[in-house]
């Protein structure tokens, strides 16, 4: 029995131990096979046997056995959980290494489309630039051509010239020829008629001749006894004046009272007549006013000043003038200023405008003038200069004419430096008439006063003289125009010149258009008129306004017409040349 159950104990054990075969896929992709099957316990369940056989505590040996194998089968088991988790971990390396190799793929195509795009923006960038100096090279052909052409157009036109004084020469040669011809052919034909003449009429005019002689000798001689006697009855007269103690008085009352009288309506008429001057003329230095002289006493004039005074009123001081907010607030508050200061009959402040040409320095000056109810005076400083020794009394008729206004004068010297600049204590820089001039200005503005106001303008105010600043109570700088300025000056003089809300009496052509000032069009066109000043976008849109009127028919204006006409003032600009 120990036997039979050693043998089935023995067989239980080899159908515990059965084989176990697992494949398990390796990195390269092959089948790696994994077995279990330990044919050592076989060999020790044979021993064990006949170790049982021979022993007396054969079912302990047994049972101690059984243990045994069951001990080494659990330790068969534990290797073969060791070994899943070594395939569980080769498996998980396996997947991480696919899935870095994506990873490197997925990047590797990421930088293969951004260099992809990087290449197709580059082709874009330099297909740009063809386009570019294409139409760069196409304006510049276009120049040199209207440059070509108007060089033979001038040729043309001086030959022309040339030729047609040559033929004028020609014809005048000819001519002057020919007369000198008639007139010797005249003369000779005169010349001869006239001998023949006298030779014919030679005694005729002898007997004449003789007549006359007689007749003047005998006119003479009563004339010279004629006037013996007004002498010798004038000479008595006179003689009987002087001794008569009665008219004599009468003599020297007469010849006072007339004497008196030239010289007194002399005097009276030169007062009367700079009276005249001061209240309805104008100084020489003036070359634009508001204030009615002699010259605007006509019904047309009369009115149209009128419905100028009545039409400006205190809102329209920054009409039609564009300027940064900030600078328009305080325009706003010098004209605010100047209204409340004639209101009140208070001193002005004397204001200075600088900046570049064209920024409207002018505009407000005549703006402030008449929305403050004042008259106002344009003079320029380059007319001083050539008056030489007469400057300064022109220079005081200048500052008599605007105190004698009643409303108020504001004195807008443009130019200011070239009259008011530095170098009193340098005589090679400032000639003696114009220290005189400068003299004389600071001298009639060194008091406050309520009957004129000084506004001077300039592009260089760090040249003018030191005294002439410390007159100045306001400086305000006009700078050019930024980006939004820009594209307002140009909205306003498109409504102005081209769309033409205020046509002149109807006479003026009407332009048709396809877009109006809120058009994207302005946005570019304010990008590329950078560095433009207010006049100069003036200039610009009456270029448009003409380029139009010089069409035939129907007048149309369309974007690609303003681009090029810009175009074409940006490229006088880079030559140097600003329209």
């Amino acid at each position: 029995m120990n036997s039979g159950g050693g043998s089935s104990g023995g067989r239980n054990n080899g159908d515990d131990d059965h084989e176990e075969i697992e494949e398990e896929p390796t990195a390269d992709g092959k089948a790696t096979v994994i077995a279990d099957f330990d044919p050592s316990a076989l060999e020790r369940g044979a021993k064990a046997l006949r170790e049982i056989d021979a022993s007396n505590n054969s079912k302990d040996v047994l049972r101690l056995a059984m243990e045994t194998e069951k001990t080494k089968q659990k330790e068969a088991s534990l290797s073969h959980a060791q070994l899943q988790q070594d395939n569980l971990v080769r498996r998980q390396q396996l997947l991480q290494q696919e899935y870095e190799q994506k990873q490197r793929m997925q990047q590797a195509n990421a930088e293969n489309m951004k260099e992809l795009k990087d290449h197709e923006a580059k082709l874009k960038q330099q297909y740009a630039q063809s386009k570019m100096e294409e139409k760069r090279r196409t304006n510049d052909e276009w120049l040199a051509q209207q440059k070509r052409l108007f060089e033979e157009q001038q040729a043309l036109e001086k030959q022309t010239a040339q030729e047609i004084e040559q033929e004028k020469r020609r014809t005048m040669d000819y001519q002057a020829n020919l007369d000198r011809e008639t007139a010797v052919v005249r003369a000779e034909a005169e010349t001869e008629g006239s001998i023949r003449r006298e030779r014919e009429n030679r005694d005729i005019t002898k007997d004449l001749l003789e007549t006359r002689i007689g007749e003047e000798g005998k006119i003479n001689i009563e004339l010279q006894k004629e006037k013996l006697l007004y002498y010798a009855s004038f000479a008595s007269g006179l003689r009987e004046l002087m001794t008569s103690p009665e008219k004599m008085p009468y003599l020297v009352g007469g010849i006072s009272a007339m004497a008196f009288g030239i010289y007194g309506s002399r005097m009276s008429m030169g007062v009367l007549g700079r009276f005249f001057e001061s209240r309805i003329g104008k100084p020489s230095l003036v070359r634009e006013t508001s204030r009615v002289g002699y010259a605007d006493m006509t019904p047309r004039n009369i009115y149209k000043r009128w419905s100028q005074n009545k039409a400006a009123g205190a809102n329209d001081l920054m009409k039609n003038i564009v300027l940064e907010p900030a600078l328009e607030n305080k325009m706003n508050f010098i004209g605010r200023g100047t209204r409340m200061t004639k209101e009140n009959n208070a001193p002005f402040r004397h204001v200075c405008i600088y900046g570049p040409p064209g920024t409207g320095k002018t505009l407000f000056a005549r703006s402030l003038a008449r929305t403050s109810g004042m008259h106002y005076a344009v003079v320029s400083g380059g007319d001083f200069a050539p008056l030489g020794a007469n400057a300064v009394t022109e220079l005081h008729k200048l500052f008599d004419w605007a105190e004698s206004t009643n409303k108020g004068m504001i004195l807008f010297i443009d130019e200011a430096d070239a009259f008011l600049r530095k170098g009193r204590a340098d005589q090679a820089t400032m000639s003696e008439n114009m220290r005189n001039a400068l003299s004389a200005f600071l001298f009639r503005t060194g008091t406050e006063t309520s009957q004129f106001q000084i506004v001077l303008a300039t592009n260089v105010p760090e040249a003018l003289d030191s005294a002439v600043l410390d007159r100045i109570d306001e400086a305000v700088e006009f700078p050019l125009p930024g980006e939004n300025e820009r594209k307002r000056i140009l909205q306003l003089y498109f409504k102005q010149y081209i769309q033409q809300e205020i046509l002149d009496s109807g006479k003026a052509k009407v332009i048709k258009t396809t877009f109006n000032e809120e058009d994207p069009i302005f946005d570019r066109l304010t990008q590329q008129t950078d560095g433009f000043s207010g006049r100069q976008l003036s200039k610009y849109m009456i270029s448009v306004q003409s380029t139009c009127y010089s069409t035939e028919g129907d007048i149309k204006l369309d974007q690609l017409t303003m681009e090029s006409i810009l175009q074409t003032h940006l490229m006088a600009r880079s030559h140097g040349v600003k329209l």
